[in-house]
């Protein structure tokens, strides 16, 4: 398994794998993702872990860099849910893991994660 972050190329495969995954809601769509760069101007970085090419699990994530530092939220607004969508507890530990690195970073304005609470398998699991 490996971490890798979402880019258009991928777009089709991370929305088909939403869609195998009850474990979300709209909130987290590509097409969603997009939309909000555009009224925050924000970006979006989508954590992927993937193995064999496959999507088996993924944190979305949106960024936008201030006077402070960067900026980082699990997806914002209207109660919607962010977090890490996945069935596996190993593509969990991975992006738990690779978030609390991003996040201890000293350029780090803020971090705010909202977690899933569709995913039960989650609840095991810590952020820092």
């Amino acid at each position: 398994m490996k971490i890798e972050l979402l880019n258009e190329s991928l777009f089709s495969n991370y929305d088909n794998f939403l869609l195998t995954n009850k474990n979300n809601l709209f909130y987290v769509s590509s097409k969603y993702l997009l939309f909000l760069e555009k009224i925050l101007d924000c970006k979006y970085y989508v954590l992927l872990v993937l193995e064999n090419n496959n999507i088996q699990g993924c944190l979305p994530l949106i960024y936008k860099d201030g006077n402070l530092g960067r900026v980082y939220n699990s997806l914002p607004f209207y109660g919607s849910n962010g977090g890490i969508i996945s069935n596996s507890k190993d593509a969990i530990d991975l992006l738990v893991k690779k978030y609390n690195e991003i996040t201890s970073d000293e350029n780090i304005a803020s971090s705010n994660y909202i977690e899933n609470p569709l995913n039960k398998l989650f609840i095991e699991k810590k952020i820092n």
